[in-house]
């Protein structure tokens, strides 16, 4: 019996949660390029919609200081990080972040921006090939 390798898509969807439109315009041409394909929100609400009806993604990058739902007092990212990663655990967080001193409990990594593209991209395929060797 020949054993078969398990196909994962490295280039699978990302999940893209950004509020800065000339940011996340570069980022998504970029990301592109780079063969993914990105479900962009400019907020929590939108996101949030999506993961509840199995929107399935990658990896998520997700601004913790996005907009989209004023009950949750500025928190709005790490929400959003939390309830990804409840919903999604085996799916790398990316948080990105203007502020040098966050914690993020649930996130694999912290980006501070701003944040060269070919940097976001370089990190996006590490946090991938990590949990492939999980």
């Amino acid at each position: 019996m020949v054993k078969r390798k398990k196909i994962i898509d490295l280039k699978g969807p990302i999940l893209f949660v950004e509020d800065d439109k000339l940011f996340s315009m570069l980022a998504i041409d970029k990301l592109k390029d780079n063969g993914y394909e990105v479900h962009h929100f400019e907020n929590i609400v939108s996101a949030y919609n999506e993961i509840e009806h199995g929107l399935f993604y990658r990896v998520a990058l997700i601004d913790l200081s996005i907009g989209g739902d004023d009950s949750l007092n500025g928190d709005s990212g790490q929400y959003m990080a939390q309830l990804s990663k409840e919903r999604n655990p085996d799916v790398p967080i990316i948080i990105l972040s203007a502020y040098s001193h966050v914690t993020v409990p649930c996130a694999d990594r912290i980006l501070r921006k701003p944040i060269k593209i070919n940097d976001l991209i370089s990190i996006i395929n590490e946090v991938i090939e990590e949990g492939v060797r999980k």
